[in-house]
């Protein structure tokens, strides 16, 4: 819940990112598709405001993220 209630709150404050360079926008979006994973496994794990993840953990959970992401991208990659 208190996840929620954050994504809410910034939500509130959505804007149009202009750039000259595409490749920033294409890294920033996969930072934040990479940070929605963590916390949606972070969540998943039962790690809460009150029972947070230690620093390990979060590193563990974003090294498996990332993991994860590149070996579906190769897998779809190869499939096409």
């Amino acid at each position: 819940m208190f996840f929620n209630n954050i994504f809410k709150y910034l939500l509130r404050f959505r804007y149009t990112l202009v750039m000259s360079d595409a490749d920033l926008l294409g890294k920033r979006r996969a930072a934040q598709r990479v940070a929605a994973a963590v916390l949606a496994e972070l969540q998943r794990k039962g790690f809460t405001t009150q029972n947070p993840p230690s620093e390990n953990d979060v590193l563990d959970t974003a090294h498996l993220v990332i993991e994860t992401m590149v070996s579906s991208y190769i897998v779809n990659k190869i499939r096409v």
